[in-house]
């Protein structure tokens, strides 16, 4: 889902996922999912951008992000 909405997402083993999106700030999607009370990462790597670490959760808790993420981007 999360590519359908613009998103790259590098691909994962771990409990979380980075994320960048290809045309909206990070740093804003960040904040507004922060005002809907959904936390997630905002990560800056030097000599590669910026994007959001995203930890795996409840599907209800993925689902809401999701539906946010639709709503924002």
């Amino acid at each position: 889902m999360l590519p359908q909405l613009g998103f790259e997402v590098c691909p994962s083993q771990a409990n979380f996922l980075w994320c960048r999106h290809s045309s909206e700030s990070a740093w804003r999607i960040f904040e507004e999912l922060r005002q809907r009370k959904i936390l997630v990462r905002y990560m800056a790597y030097e000599g590669y951008g910026d994007g959001l670490r995203i930890s795996i959760g409840t599907d209800a808790q993925i689902d809401r992000l999701l539906a946010q993420l639709e709503i924002i981007v």
